[in-house]
């Protein structure tokens, strides 16, 4: 009975108006004491640049039409009301993604003091814009801005005031995407203002972007290990090429259409397309000098590059076969030193084994454009390996 008594008394007998509000007689602005209670992130949608949480705000006022002396309602200290029953800033999302449109909802209802203190908390699930930086994706910190303001009230009449803190995370749920690096909330140009940095969870994009792109890549070197006569080479660069090109499209599809910032990862990428580009041009021709007639000589530099191959092929099995070569010095020492072998043959013996076998053959059996793509198969290698190796570290160098 007497809460029914203070509600008559609150809203009927005072005629109490919800239009009519609570700085009308006043010289000072009625201070709108905010803070934001953020629950969690939902998603943030880099291709759309829109940022979607969960939170509530918590707004307190002093209302003079609204106060009451509690000894004379059986010591009632506060009531509950809808929200829409009595007056209430106009603050709205001033950075939405959808239309404009008040807090809150018809459900929620404001606890109301008897010293005249309004309490509102509405819980809203909020779709903001957000400027998307890619350049670092996927290890990359987003800033994204919450602001609210109150859009009809003038600064004389109404006016936000921190609330200690103003920026509560105690009800806030891990995202499994976007870590919480710092916030704050402020106040900005008579607006209310939420800073999230937003930093990104990189292993997913680890394991299922960056670490297939480096193995797509090593592959596509191995190119020049198939021999031209497998006849598999020239399929097997292309394939290696499609791959490089579907996994564009994946990331591609991953990024913000904007033309402001790009990803490094697109860069490092399409770096990788164009070198396999070159791989399949470089194979094409390959495969074209493998079958050249015998009859056309080749260049100085094919000739060159065949030396060098021969060289090195020469140097590496020295060193993997040191003791068959001890055991041919071995044996040749002990046919010097045998009794009974005539002084001719001790003295042929003593010249080189390269004089004593037949010449290897004619100089034109080496040179051949099968020897020349065999020995270019090698150097590619090697540079390609290099230019790997050098763009993996520009990539990662600059996402520091």
């Amino acid at each position: 009975m007497d809460l029914k008594n203070l509600y008559d008394e609150l809203f009927d007998k005072r005629n109490y108006k919800k239009v009519v509000p609570p700085f009308e007689s006043s010289k000072e602005p009625t201070k709108i004491h905010i803070a934001f209670f953020l629950h969690g992130i939902n998603n943030l949608d880099e291709v759309e640049g829109k940022l979607t949480t969960t939170a509530y705000l918590r707004l307190e006022w002093e209302d003079g039409f609204l106060s009451w002396n509690k000894r004379d309602f059986n010591n009632i200290s506060y009531v509950y009301m809808p929200q829409n029953e009595v007056w209430k800033p106009d603050v709205s999302l001033n950075n939405g993604f959808t239309k404009l449109k008040e807090l809150g909802d018809d459900v929620i209802l404001v606890m109301i003091l008897h010293n005249g203190k309004i309490l509102w908390r509405p819980f809203e699930v909020f779709e903001t814009k957000c400027d998307i930086n890619i350049t670092k994706f996927p290890f990359d910190t987003q800033i994204c801005r919450i602001v609210f303001r109150m859009w009809t009230s003038q600064p004389m009449d109404a006016r936000f005031a921190l609330t200690e803190p103003a920026l509560n995370l105690t009800f806030y749920k891990e995202n499994g995407e976007w870590d919480i690096s710092s916030s704050k909330a402020l106040l900005e140009n008579d607006n209310f203002i939420v800073l999230l940095s937003l930093e990104r969870r990189p292993e997913y994009y680890l394991l299922t972007l960056i670490c297939p792109i480096i193995l797509l890549s090593l592959l596509d070197i191995f190119t020049f290990v198939i021999p031209v006569d497998s006849g598999e080479k020239m399929g097997y660069s292309m394939t290696a090429y499609l791959a490089f090109a579907v996994f564009l499209t994946i990331v591609n599809s991953s990024l913000p259409i904007n033309s402001r910032t790009t990803s490094y990862l697109a860069v490092f990428v399409i770096s990788l397309l164009i070198k396999g580009t070159v791989i399949v041009m470089v194979t094409a021709a390959q495969v074209r000098l493998h079958h050249r007639p015998k009859e056309k000589s080749l260049p100085w530099s094919m000739r060159f590059a065949i030396r060098i191959s021969r060289k090195i092929c020469a140097y590496s099995s020295k060193r993997v076969k040191p003791k068959e070569g001890h055991a041919k010095k071995k044996s040749n020492n002990d046919v010097l030193s045998s009794p009974n072998l005539p002084a001719v043959q001790k003295n042929s013996s003593k010249l080189p084994l390269e004089e004593l076998s037949v010449e290897e053959g004619d100089e034109n059996d080496m040179y051949t454009w099968a020897n020349a793509c065999a020995a270019l198969d090698g150097f590619f290698f090697c540079f390609f390996c290099v230019v790997d190796i050098i763009l993996a570290i520009v990539f990662f160098a600059a996402l520091q």
